[in-house]
């Protein structure tokens, strides 16, 4: 019997020993603050802020349930009436696909707000995580040092404010690693990063998260005050979003990285809001260097792509291999500088059931000196209910836009604009090739600019209008394009240029300037290679006087132009051609030969583009070159003498140091109303002008005359007179339909 009562009561000292050491090391803190590292698992219900300090560890096992009052707190902590998961040390919430972490509200009907969330402001580690109900999802706040940040597969829903909010300054850098999270029923944005300070910045990605159902932002970055970010925003599908889908905005921060393989659908579905944008990258008073690419962007309250660039700002924007669509009548890609200077490359994209298609506009009230540089490259823009691609200038900024290769059609308005408001002293410079622009309700294309606009090497035909508009006073260089059968047959059946059916120019109001379409080709092309080159200057087969020479053309390239090499030795050896310095995508190139001698030359040109792909075959020009030869435009490079009938292209100079001599019984013709060279004090007719000397000695019997072209068709003005500040020696000289004789 005594052996059983001492048996019994050593038992009894085990098992309360055994207890006592157990609940010792199992201890959990339901409120206050960690004293040493933890572990949680099963369910773990909180009273008040439980706070894990500096040094201190917070293991969360998987499978974990971690519940907080709902709207109670009994420690009265960053904020008294909801209680929070505050991390100043570390935690290791950890689970896995079958045993997820879950971090909910203890109310018997929860509701969003009901417990404050996690804050941190170090190093963070969430995965397989379920945050439900609190006001703010997850909140990491650093200030100073360099952290790191990793939420992944985590899901967070029903929250009163921010879904995951990232805050850094003091020179903070952040490694964030934001991916394959699913949030939803947010109260606020969705996914937050905002940094703020001379040298604080935050990385890393932003990748494969599911946003849905928020009340703010889907998902938003902003640098400000000379804070940076290189966060990418990849593969996130966003939906259903009061504000715009995705933002960056730099406010005298800087803003780099990529936002790509997106889907954002319903994004700016609150009518109050002013920010309904799929997309939207903003610089005021910042820069901005950004790729938008490979996105899916529709049903959209306000626009679907927006670029803007305000304030001073300064911006370099792609834009490319995106899908916009059904934008509610909205613009698909809208770029916009103000203040500011704004480089975009809008390229690739298919834009369809917008407003307008692709619209790049300027707007600037104070200077010339900021403006908007657009290559819009490569796009397929159709069925939208405003114009296809539309480029203009507002107050007194500049846009020089490149349109090329891109095919633009049934679209309600026109399909190709580039204009400005003539009130104002701004500048607008258009090159426009290689499109196809085709059944579109309006205008083919829409020109008013303040340079003359080259429109060659598209296709252009039954637009519901007229084909090309020209709405400026001065010249359309409308060479080599195709406009159709019924435009082409009625253009075989006329020697010169004429009054064309399908082109609005002088001929229709004397006030516009003249669209010079000679030549024209027979046929056209519904797309364009991968890499294109087409020389403009000399035409084909064309006949040269011997000395200086230009090339030059457009280039096109899908992956964007590196480089144009030219040759007249069968390839052997390659020049480099110089682009022009208006232009951000190369299309325009030229080559000077200093001098070419008399014989026959093949010139070949191609493109190399930026992966290194070379144009096979190059392309073919073919010139001759001959002693006698007049120049028939430019500047002479030596003293010529001229006889029979020579027929000029446009301003001729004789400069200082050089003779011409015209023997007796010359006719010299100039074009009607045309000057290919689009310069001098008179882009739109031709000039003669004399800096060194002329000798014009005709005879009564073979009187020299200096005349139009037009024949019987001739008009007082059809080209301007000849311009003399050196030597003049005239006799038996006739000079008629000119502006001015001499």
């Amino acid at each position: 019997m005594r052996r059983f009562r001492q048996g019994y009561l050593m038992g009894l000292l085990c098992t309360f020993f055994i207890f006592f050491l157990s609940t010792s090391v199992l201890a959990i803190t339901t409120s206050g603050t960690l004293t040493e590292n933890e572990t949680w698992s099963g369910t773990v219900v909180l009273t008040g802020d439980v706070t894990v300090p500096e040094g201190v560890t917070l293991t969360i096992e998987p499978g974990t349930q971690v519940i907080f009052p709902a709207r109670s707190d009994d420690t009265g902590g960053g904020d008294p009436n909801v209680t929070e998961l505050i991390v100043n040390g570390s935690l290791v919430a950890t689970g896995n696909d079958s045993n997820k972490i879950t971090f909910t509200s203890g109310g018997a009907i929860p509701t969003p707000g009901d417990w404050g969330g996690i804050k941190c402001s170090v190093s963070l580690d969430l995965e397989y995580c379920v945050l439900e109900y609190p006001v703010k999802g997850i909140t990491c706040s650093v200030n100073g040092g360099e952290q790191s940040l990793t939420i992944k597969n985590c899901e967070i829903k029903h929250t009163e404010d921010t879904g995951i909010y990232i805050y850094g300054e003091s020179g903070a850098k952040i490694a964030s690693d934001v991916s394959n999270n699913v949030l939803s029923d947010i109260g606020g944005h969705g996914i937050s990063g905002y940094v703020t300070g001379s040298g604080t910045e935050i990385s890393g990605s932003f990748s494969g998260n599911t946003v849905s159902d928020c009340g703010g932002y889907g998902i938003i970055v902003q640098a400000v005050s000379s804070a940076a970010s290189s966060v990418d925003i990849r593969n996130n599908d966003v939906s259903d979003i009061d504000d715009s889908g995705i933002y960056e905005q730099a406010s005298y921060g800087s803003i780099s990285g990529k936002i790509e393989g997106n889907t954002i659908t319903n994004a700016g579905r609150d009518t109050n809001s002013s920010y309904r944008y799929g997309i939207w990258v903003s610089s005021g008073r910042g820069s901005n260097d950004i790729e938008v690419s490979n996105n899916t962007v529709t049903n959209t309250g306000s626009h679907g792509i927006y670029v803007s660039t305000e304030s001073y700002s300064s911006a370099s924007v792609t834009v490319k291999n995106n899908t916009v669509h059904d934008i509610n009548g909205n613009v698909g890609i809208y770029c916009y500088e103000r203040y500011g200077n704004l480089a975009v490359e809008v390229s690739n994209n298919e834009v369809r059931n917008a407003g307008h298609g692709i619209f790049c506009k300027g707007y600037d009230p104070s200077s010339s000196e900021y403006g908007l540089e657009a290559l819009i490259s490569g796009n397929n823009v159709h069925d939208n209910s405003g114009s296809g691609i539309y480029c203009h200038e507002e107050f007194r900024g500049h846009v020089n836009a490149e349109i090329r290769g891109n095919t633009v059609y049934r679209n309600d308005g026109n399909g190709i604009v580039c204009s400005r408001n003539t009130y104002y002293g701004n500048y607008v410079s258009a090159l426009i090739t290689l499109n196809s622009v085709h059944d579109n309700g309006s205008n083919g294309i829409y020109s008013n600019t303040t340079y003359t606009t080259q429109v060659v090497y598209n296709t252009i035909y039954q637009n519901s209008d007229y084909d090309l508009y020209n709405a400026s006073s001065l010249p359309i260089d409308a060479r080599f394009n195709y406009w159709g059968d019924t435009t082409t047959a009625e253009m075989d059946n006329n020697s010169g240029l004429t009054n064309i059916n399908k082109i609005f120019d002088q001929f229709d109001d004397s006030g516009k300037g003249l669209a010079n379409y000679i030549p024209w080709a027979s046929s056209g092309f519904d797309s364009v290679s991968n890499l294109e080159t087409k020389v403009t200057d000399p035409v084909n087969d064309s006949t040269l006087t011997e000395g200086k020479v230009v090339v030059a053309g457009v280039a096109h390239a899908l992956s964007g132009i590196d480089r144009v090499e030219i040759s007249i030795d069968n390839g052997n050896t390659w020049e480099t051609a110089e682009f022009d310095p208006r232009n951000i995508g190369k299309t325009h190139w030229s080559y000077t030969f200093d001098e070419l001698y008399a014989g026959n030359y093949t010139i070949l040109v191609r493109v190399v583009d930026v992966d290194g792909n070379v144009q096979d075959p190059a392309t073919e020009t073919r010139i001759s070159i001959k002693t006698d030869e007049p120049t028939r435009v430019g500047t002479l490079e030596w003293d010529e003498t001229w006889s029979g009938t020579v027929q000029l292209y446009g301003d001729v100079t004789v400069p200082e140091g050089v003779t011409l001599t015209i023997l007796p019984g010359t006719h010299v013709k100039f074009p009607a109303n045309l000057d290919t060279s689009y310069s001098g004090e008179n882009v739109k007719s031709s000039e003669f002008i004399v800096k060194g000397t002329l000798i014009c000695k005709g005879t009564e019997a073979e009187p020299i005359l200096f005349t139009s072209d037009a024949g019987e068709n001739a008009k007082k003005g059809d080209w301007v007179g000849i311009k003399a500040e050196g030597t003049l020696r005239l006799e038996n000289t006739t000079v008629e339909y000119s502006r001015y004789g001499i």
